[in-house]
């Protein structure tokens, strides 16, 4: 148990990613990006949840793959 502690703390100054509201088959325009941190930043459009018939459907989860890609890659290139 301690030794993964320990693993976690040294990831801790990663680079995270995550999706937020990617659910239904909602315009993608609205897709924006919040920092938690200095080193996590949330992509989605923060309004909409899976509910009946609005499952995660491809082109949204996608989307959103893209934007974390690309702002990972930003990252790596070191252009905040």
């Amino acid at each position: 148990r301690e030794s993964r502690h320990r693993g976690a703390q040294q990831h801790s100054n990663r680079p995270r990613r995550r999706a937020s509201g990617v659910a239904g088959y909602y315009n993608t325009d609205k897709f924006t990006k919040k920092s938690l941190g200095s080193n996590c930043i949330i992509i989605g459009d923060f309004e909409n949840e899976a509910g009946f018939n609005q499952g995660l459907y491809a082109p949204r989860v996608t989307a959103a793959a893209n934007i974390q890609a690309n702002e990972t890659i930003r990252y790596l290139l070191k252009d905040k």
